[in-house]
């Protein structure tokens, strides 16, 4: 498949966190250098980079790449987010499937199932109070 049809066919699966979404309060996290201008990131993301949305009060995590362990959030952490005061579920947008998770002072820590799909990019919908 093309790229503009692979990007097509990701959009309509995750599109909730895309379209009529907003930044969080923190655009996103990982090792990645944000470069000023237009375009300025590049586009070898490591699994370890995330992008952070709103739509429809649930928080959406946009990982760049399948993790080979649990995805460590650390923006989402106790201390890092203390408004977060309760998660109720976390899932996978495409699918629907509900993931295991934990809670620290640190960070926010997901499970991802085995065997995924390979994507441009996963989106887990955090439904947060």
């Amino acid at each position: 498949m093309d790229s503009l049809g692979t990007i097509g066919k990701w959009l309509r699966r995750n599109g909730t966190a895309i379209y009529g979404s907003r930044p969080w309060k923190t655009f996103g996290e990982g090792p990645t250098e944000v470069k000023a201008g237009m375009f300025g990131e590049q586009l070898n993301y490591s699994p370890e980079e995330i992008r952070y949305t709103t739509n429809h009060g649930k928080l959406y995590a946009i990982l760049f790449g399948a993790p080979s362990g649990p995805c460590d959030m650390k923006s989402l952490g106790i201390g890092a987010s203390p408004e977060i005061a309760h998660i109720r579920s976390i899932k996978l947008l495409d699918g629907s499937r509900q993931l295991k998770w934990t809670r620290s002072t640190e960070a926010l820590s997901v499970s991802l199932p085995a065997g995924l799909a390979s994507q441009p990019a996963y989106c887990l919908e955090i439904d947060c109070m």
